[in-house]
């Protein structure tokens, strides 16, 4: 046998030519304000390394005059440069939007004739639980309707349920999810409880063990796994614990930080099981056949919701895997005798993100039923509050798109919330919340962000106060 030749080296790739984009506006801001001086705005990025809908680092942001002098702009040639005008518009990071159901989009939107009418309501339930899509092509061709009013709407991130139709844990989503052009986080929601508490966790276990590389993905570069318990009146209290060991484990291995979420204080009747063990929530359990002894012994005590899972919420955060929680409508400042602000505490002291969903919220009027939501409170005491569309089924009818600027607009509109504060909501928090870098919902020099959205308006105020339209800038067709 000839003994093996050495392999002729590689020739390596030339390196790319450098192409210049610019991108011209009206002005530019992100969470920290205008990033540049009054008049027409310029931002140069270097698309070598663009993806998705990041549009390549950027090199350089302010007054348009000063940029078109710029040396990376100046010595380009012609050919290797392309501008994106967009007068009259504010330029701002792309949105993330932090709790969300795509693969409910297929129902469109649907919200309940009178939340507050319980035969109203169950009817609404059965709506969706019966028209979800259950079958694989189904639920890909509704999750990409999804990410399509996902991007009419400037959003480039998600925080994505993938539901479990029929109540069995399904990853068609996440493919799917993952296919696009979208980055975040695709959270594998599962059930158990009572008498299906074991069954619940089990299956939550083997499905992270089956997809481990799926769990460990880098949210700036893609889709990853991630775990949604559903809400505390449907996973029994221990699986949140259970789970919150398993995390910090994980993580210690040196894998990226696993994601987990929740839905939480949602609602009156949540608080009627957790804390009375009474209520429509426990005859719905009863009426399935899951409700024990095992169950009756952990609610009933007289805990708010948020109380009932402090110990998982606190141990999850230790562990470096703190919860995210879908809407806590429901945090009263006072509670049972409980020293004031003690539910807003244990927010705190779990280091949890809060995805608020205003116009879901107030389709089911949880308003009307536990008073104004808290959020202003929230971030206050240093809570990380971000805003989530929810589903496009609880949306108002003649919903066209998925943009948690829509739900910042209904806070501005409603409540004269700081135009800033809510940028930050549909934007960086809602990354943290995500595990994906800040920076990225940022206007900052070496960056790469996730993307670009133009919106209608002289100011950021203006855009808040408004109804224009934005637009995820495209990138594929630059140079």
């Amino acid at each position: 046998m000839n003994p093996p030749q050495p392999r002729t080296p590689r020739t390596p790739d030339p390196a790319p030519e450098r192409r210049i984009l610019r991108i011209r506006g009206g002005s530019a801001w992100d969470d920290r304000g205008p990033r540049h001086a009054p008049g027409p705005v310029a931002a140069l990025f270097d698309t070598r390394d663009r993806d998705r809908f990041c549009p390549g680092t950027l090199l350089a942001i302010g007054p348009a005059d000063e940029i078109d002098r710029h040396e990376a702009w100046a010595h380009t040639p012609p050919e290797q440069r392309q501008t994106i005008d967009r007068p009259g518009s504010v330029l701002l990071p792309a949105f993330v939007n932090a709790h969300t159901h795509l693969d409910l989009s297929a129902l469109g939107p649907r919200p309940p004739s009178d939340p507050a009418d319980p035969s109203a309501f169950a009817a609404w339930l059965d709506m969706v639980r019966l028209g979800r899509p259950a079958q694989p092509d189904a639920i890909a061709w509704s999750v990409r309707l999804g990410v399509e009013l996902s991007i009419r709407g400037g959003v480039a991130a998600v925080g994505d349920v993938a539901g479990a139709a029929g109540g069995q844990t399904n990853l068609e989503a996440w493919r799917t999810l993952a296919d696009g052009p979208l980055l975040g986080v695709s959270e594998v929601e599962f059930f158990g409880i009572g008498r299906g508490e074991a069954r619940g966790l089990e299956a939550a276990t083997a499905l992270w063990r089956a997809h481990e590389a799926g769990f460990r993905i880098d949210p700036d570069a893609g889709v990853r796994l991630g775990l949604q318990p559903h809400a505390p009146y449907s996973v029994a209290e221990p699986t949140f614990r259970a789970l919150a060991g398993e995390a910090a484990r994980w993580n210690a291995s040196g894998s990226p930080a696993l994601h987990l979420a929740t839905h939480l204080a949602e609602s009156l009747a949540e608080r009627e099981l957790i804390a009375h063990a009474r209520g429509a929530q426990r005859t719905f359990l009863e009426s399935l056949g899951l409700w024990d002894e095992s169950l009756a012994a952990q609610v009933g005590r007289g805990r708010h919701p948020i109380e009932h899972m402090e110990r998982a919420l606190v141990s999850a955060a230790e562990g470096g895997s703190p919860f995210l929680c879908a809407h806590v409508h429901d945090c009263p400042p006072e509670w049972e005798g409980r020293e004031p602000e003690a539910l807003l505490g244990v927010l705190r002291r779990a280091g949890v993100s809060v995805a608020y969903c205003p116009r879901s919220s107030d389709a089911f009027a949880s308003p009307d039923a536990l008073g104004p939501h808290r959020y202003r409170a929230m971030l206050d005491a240093g809570v990380n509050v971000c805003l989530g569309t929810d589903s496009l089924v609880s949306c108002p009818p003649g919903t066209d798109r998925l943009s948690p600027l829509d739900e910042a607009r209904r806070l501005h509109a409603r409540d004269g919330t700081d135009p800033l504060t809510l940028l930050a909501m549909c934007t960086t928090r809602g990354a943290r919340a995500l595990g994906i870098d800040e920076d990225r919902c940022r206007w900052t020099v070496g960056g790469r962000m996730l993307g670009v959205v133009a919106a209608e308006g002289a100011t950021l105020a203006s855009v808040m106060g408004g109804e224009s339209e934005v637009a995820l800038l495209p990138t594929t067709t630059c140079c």
